[in-house]
């Protein structure tokens, strides 16, 4: 009896695992088609908001660099276009754009409109001072 639950364990152990191998082996094989080498970073990460400003980041600086020529366009949360390249393989690009909340950017192909990389710019609400409290005595009235 207990080595039949043993083998049945065993068993399912092994199934178990040749599925984690299977999984692992199809997430490589979709993480494949973006080359390792291909890389898109956009700077500052940043920026601190305090109270008297509404908007922070004049300058995004966007730079690129992929194994094979390529044409994308860089969108921003509403999908509207910020700009697009034909046929780079590395590059760099400033463009001003005022920033109110956190910004996801998304750098697409061009022709088939799969996105290459997901960009965020995180903006950061500067929090109120703390004021410290007088230090009273627990008879005190006033």
């Amino acid at each position: 009896m207990i080595k039949a639950v043993a083998s049945k364990i065993q068993e399912f152990r092994n199934s178990l695992l040749c599925a984690l191998c299977i999984f692992g082996w199809l997430i490589s094989f979709q993480s494949g088609a973006q080359s390792p080498n291909n890389k898109v970073e956009i700077s500052p990460r940043s920026c601190l908001l305090n109270k008297k400003q509404t908007t922070c980041v004049n300058k995004l600086i966007i730079r690129w660099r992929f194994e094979q020529p390529t044409d994308f366009c860089l969108k921003d949360d509403s999908a509207s276009i910020l700009f697009c390249e034909v046929a780079q393989t590395e590059g760099r690009k400033t463009i001003d754009h005022q920033l109110d909340k956190t910004t996801t950017f998304i750098v697409s192909n061009v022709e088939s409109d799969e996105e290459i990389e997901r960009l965020i710019v995180y903006v950061v609400l500067e929090k109120a001072e703390k004021k410290r409290r007088r230090y009273r005595h627990p008879w005190s009235i006033f």
